[in-house]
């Protein structure tokens, strides 16, 4: 799934995947820059924030939708008619304001297909549906206009009906399209020219730079010096027994082997893949292979290092002791090989799980501990989290 595809379609995970990229800024960095009110340090939010953790109100979303359109560049809203002169700040470079607009700009309208529809003024624009359906949101930009339209109980009672793109959504059209009616005249805001942009082709399968056994490409827009990128390592070429996934020994005679290319994926897509009923075709390690080969070959499959996902690093945990449903989910990622996973707590073992798995931990005293996964291959990673046990 494209990043396109995970905002259009308000995908969780992948958000949250994104947000765990963003270093000095992170996103509570950036909407402190914003003059967001937020009362709480940036570990109590943790990656909530991307998911809505915090309380934004219309006028600073119609700020943030504001600055994408101007390149960017922040400025409070200015309600007075001769407004005095304040200083904003810069959120995102030009470059990266006009790869999220053009992002909104795919979001399909739900009305596409009324004849009566006639405008041509691309619009920018996103839904929102607060936890609990208490507020239906559609904010988005325009020509001149940045437009915010929100359905909700003034006392926070939340009602089923409350979702954006059933409820806010149409109002939002409806009012884009009357203004643009007044203002035939209106252009498009979004202009690429003199911006340090490159149209690249990239392995459709992980966004990265294709490498020769690479299936499929697709075009993506590249910040040169500034997007990360590598060559995909998805594709890979591996030496097999005829007829079989089993990868060759050395030994073996070359009639009787052959050349297959196969999807080298991480065991957290594995899972995914396995849960929509997509079978992916993997490589066997071969135990007739002499012990150093088998090595080899298990490092030429992996794909990822081992690595933890849940706890996250540096994060406190709160526990409260009498739910039994209260527990810190120990997951993570391994290469396809890796069938078990060994947990430890302060260097004690804890217990064993298969990698597909969740692994529950319950702590029971407060403190800070050091958590380390170890695969069946002898693959290591040690983490810290802070647990609070709230009595």
């Amino acid at each position: 799934m494209t990043v396109t595809q995970a905002l259009l379609q308000s995908r969780n995970i992948p958000a949250v995947e994104m947000a765990q990229q963003l270093k000095q800024p992170d996103l509570y960095d950036l909407l402190k820059l914003a003059n967001i009110s937020l009362p709480k340090n940036k570990q109590h939010y943790g990656l909530s924030l991307v998911l809505g953790g915090a309380e934004l109100s219309m006028q600073q979303l119609a700020e943030l939708y504001a600055a994408l359109v101007n390149q960017g560049q922040w400025q409070p809203l200015q309600l007075l008619k001769n407004p005095v002169t304040t200083q904003g700040a810069r959120l995102l470079s030009a470059e990266s304001s006009y790869m999220v607009s053009d992002m909104l700009r795919q979001n399909i309208r739900p009305d596409i297909y009324n004849k009566s529809i006639k405008t041509k003024l691309p619009l920018y624009w996103k839904t929102g549906t607060s936890n609990g359906l208490r507020d239906a949101w559609t904010v988005g930009y325009f020509g001149n206009y940045t437009l915010v339209v929100w359905f909700g109980h003034f006392n926070n009672k939340s009602n089923p009906q409350f979702i954006g793109r059933r409820l806010a959504t149409p109002l939002f059209l409806q009012l884009a399209d009357g203004i643009i009616a007044q203002y035939p005249n209106m252009k498009d805001p979004l202009k690429r020219e003199g911006l340090n942009l490159t149209d690249v082709s990239v392995c459709a399968a992980d966004g990265n730079l294709p490498n020769q056994h690479c299936q499929q490409l697709t075009q993506t827009l590249f910040i040169p010096g500034k997007s990360p990128i590598q060559v995909s390592n998805i594709y890979q070429q591996l030496r097999v027994r005829k007829g079989t996934d089993m990868l060759a020994c050395e030994s073996d005679p070359n009639d009787q082997t052959e050349q297959k290319i196969y999807e080298i994926w991480s065991t957290d897509y594995q899972k995914l893949f396995a849960q929509a009923g997509i079978m992916k075709r993997n490589p066997m390690v071969n135990v007739e292979c002499p012990y150093e080969q088998q090595n080899q070959s298990l490092q030429q499959i992996t794909q990822n290092p081992l690595r933890i996902n849940s706890p996250l690093e540096n994060r406190t945990y709160h526990i409260h002791p009498n739910n039994p449903e209260n527990h810190i989910p120990l997951i993570a990622t391994t290469s396809g090989e890796i069938q078990h996973l060994y947990w430890f707590i302060n260097n004690a073992y804890l217990g064993e799980s298969l990698s597909s798995k969740t692994f529950l931990w319950k702590p029971t005293k407060s403190g800070t501990y050091q958590i380390t996964a170890v695969d069946d291959q002898g693959h290591s990673m040690t983490m810290s989290v802070d647990v609070r046990v709230v009595n």
